[in-house]
């Protein structure tokens, strides 16, 4: 009988997770200030403080109904914000789609790379999950560069997005 992720999901709604440079904590409303240029809910980003208060409640509704993992992905030195990450749009066929973003000044310092290495051993051994999938543009060779260093592989193209998979060989290798 296979576990349903959710379940874990749920219970792990504090969860911190830590690498070397990072850490992965949940969102507080005291972070809306600091997330305006990371707040973004199905393609629209928030234009005030007012719009990222709103776009974390509705990742904190979808979190309630087991639709999705948000975390904050901060300096683990200092903690200051870095960008988001996390599991988004449901866990079907135990496959989870991570999504991210890093702030502009951060970018190509190994934070992202971190973050998404943290995730998928987390979203791999305590969601069960089996493939997790992402999606970036053609004009973000920073993304796929940190996909590929992570394990993840292209599984196709289309007119306006790449698409990249990894299996789970966390548990099996």
């Amino acid at each position: 009988m296979e576990s349903d992720p959710r379940s874990t999901l749920l219970l792990s709604s504090n969860k911190i997770l830590y690498s070397d440079s990072i850490l992965l904590r949940q969102q507080v409303p005291a972070d809306c200030e600091n997330m305006l240029e990371l707040s973004v809910y199905d393609g629209k980003f928030a234009r005030n403080t007012a719009d990222s208060q709103e776009i974390g409640e509705r990742i904190e509704n979808d979190h309630q109904a087991g639709n999705c993992i948000h975390w904050v992905i901060c300096d683990i030195q200092n903690t200051q914000i870095l960008g988001t990450i996390g599991f988004y749009r449901g866990f079907r066929d135990s496959v989870g789609e991570i999504g991210y973003i890093i702030k502009k000044e951060f970018r190509r310092n190994g934070f992202c790379t971190a973050a998404i290495k943290s995730a998928c051993e987390f979203g791999f051994v305590s969601l069960g999950l089996v493939k997790i999938r992402a999606y970036t543009g053609f004009d973000n060779p920073g993304s796929r560069r940190a996909l590929e260093k992570n394990g993840f592989r292209m599984e196709r193209k289309d007119e306006s997005r790449i698409t990249y998979f990894r299996d789970n060989d966390i548990l099996s290798g």
